[in-house]
């Protein structure tokens, strides 16, 4: 089975973007290798939002510096993100949460990613193994969450149909800034 999924060009991709996250897994110091830093601690900027929807739960002022945070930062997204502590999240969850942001990301970008030759899957695994790439992954920021909502829309602007093609923009609309 692993044979022919090896023998096209887009499972090559799967296998070396799981390589390539896989090394960075096992390996966080290899971070500074790409000139980024690992702080020790996965999954930074789901933690300070998920320190920030606990600070709401004990009547802390998120906006302020944050003593639940690593590094004392103040919330900085939007309120919207300030909901999640009513869905039982907390910062005990950041692992899992993080882990489920990271991989919902390279699922759908993979799903959408078609290579058909070696060529194609080189400039894929070089846009997915990017520095902008690679931090948002290591710090599971809301980018890859947005990256996800968004990447629901492309069918809606690819459909031959006006409605579809229409419905995609007020879709979008809705999403946290």
């Amino acid at each position: 089975m692993t044979g022919s999924i090896l023998r096209k060009p887009r499972g090559w991709l799967v296998a070396l973007v799981a390589g390539w996250f896989g090394m960075f897994a096992l390996f966080p110091e290899l971070y500074r290798f790409v000139g980024l830093r690992h702080y020790g601690v996965w999954f930074l900027d789901t933690f300070a939002i998920l320190a920030s929807n606990d600070a709401v739960a004990r009547g802390l002022d998120p906006y302020a510096a944050n003593p639940l945070d690593y590094f004392n930062r103040p919330h900085v997204y939007t309120h919207w993100w300030l909901g999640s502590h009513r869905l039982g999240l907390t910062r005990a969850h950041n692992f899992g949460l993080g882990l489920v942001l990271v991989f919902g990301f390279l699922a759908t970008a993979l799903v959408f990613l078609r290579p058909r030759s070696s060529r194609e899957v080189a400039w894929s695994l070089a846009i997915l193994g990017s520095p902008p790439v690679l931090p948002a992954c290591n710090r599971a920021n809301n980018g890859p969450l947005i990256f996800i909502l968004l990447a629901a829309v492309v069918p809606c602007l690819l459909d031959a149909r006006r409605a579809m093609r229409l419905s995609a923009a007020s879709s979008s609309s809705w999403l946290p800034a």
